[in-house]
């Protein structure tokens, strides 16, 4: 609302309650020669807010909720040209970022501008200055240079705290475990490297014996078995080799018994079934009493891990394709 207002000469908006000045507020008032912003909230502003204010002579900002005045908050001209500058009242911290404002005041003649210092300008922080006087505090550079490292210091810790935090909550989420991701970047080394050829054993009925998800089915039957036994393995499948009427618990153990070596093709599908986390529990009791050669594993499609199951993580262990 105050944008029309270009011919202002005096802006009083004292106790208002602000606690922003608005980025170019003042921007449309070049002839703007008195600024009141008592008894607010006011902290901080962007540094653009008092350019150009080339005919401003008195500013009241006393009574507000500022704590750091440093080389940015106000223009060198500004304060140049200035007749009274009114800062008073603010809870000030004597911290080492505040030093550029002590100098300033005790370098140039703008105390002579300020009527109410040093009476009432005193620290509000740290609690060992508070009430001190600002004009009494003289941070040294040993000061400042332990307080600039020491800053440095805690940043860096909680970046790190924080990074691993998220880290932590990320994995957690995710369900993340660190033998899948060096399983699935060994899997992708290893693609496209053909499937493992089985020497059959007079002592089985079967080369193989084939667990798989049914969703996998067309891939298996067409793809995988057809391949084996072209290469002259026996190898034994649930669709077309087990016993009708046997319950087909039975068939899978008494199959499985029957047969040289287990083939575990894993894909999604596969580690959202049930069923199959059960053949899954078989083929590791196979694995503990027969050794790790006893299972060839092949990775037809990627498992989520929010998928993987506790049997899937045993069993990638062990890794043939």
């Amino acid at each position: 609302m105050f944008y029309p207002l270009k011919q202002l000469r005096t802006l009083n908006i004292a106790t208002t309650g602000i606690a922003t000045i608005p980025e170019g507020l003042f921007q449309s008032m070049p002839y703007l020669q008195k600024l009141f912003l008592i008894g607010n909230k006011i902290a901080r502003w962007d540094p653009s807010t008092f350019k150009n204010m080339t005919n401003l002579r008195i500013l009241h900002l006393d009574g507000n909720q500022i704590h750091i005045i440093n080389r940015t908050s106000f223009p060198t001209m500004l304060l140049n040209k200035l007749e009274k500058f009114e800062i008073s009242n603010n809870p000030f911290w004597c911290t080492c970022d505040q030093r550029w404002f002590l100098d300033r005041l005790r370098s140039t003649n703008i105390t002579k501008k300020m009527p109410n210092w040093p009476t009432y300008y005193s620290c509000a922080y740290p609690e060992n200055l508070r009430h001190s006087s600002l004009s009494s505090y003289r941070p040294t550079d040993a000061e400042c240079e332990i307080s600039y490292f020491t800053s440095i210091i805690i940043i860096a810790v909680c970046s790190v705290l924080i990074f691993v935090f998220f880290l932590a909550l990320i994995l957690y989420r995710c369900h993340i475990n660190l033998k899948n991701l060096l399983y699935f970047a060994r899997v992708h080394h290893r693609i496209k490297k053909g499937y493992l050829k089985l020497t059959s054993c007079d002592d089985f009925d079967f080369d193989a014996f084939v667990v798989y998800c049914d969703s996998d089915r067309q891939w298996v039957h067409g793809d995988l078995i057809k391949r084996l036994e072209d290469k002259g393995l026996k190898i034994c499948f649930h669709h077309r080799d087990f016993e009708v009427g046997e319950p087909i618990i039975n068939n899978i153990e008494k199959f499985m018994n029957k047969s040289w070596k287990i083939i575990v093709v894993m894909s999604n599908d596969f580690a959202k079934s049930e069923w199959c986390q059960w053949e899954v529990n078989l083929a590791l009791e196979r694995r503990r009493h027969h050794g790790t050669n006893a299972l060839v594993l092949i990775m037809y499609r990627q498992i989520d891990s929010k998928h993987m199951t506790s049997g899937l993580r045993t069993l990638l262990t062990q890794l043939h394709i």
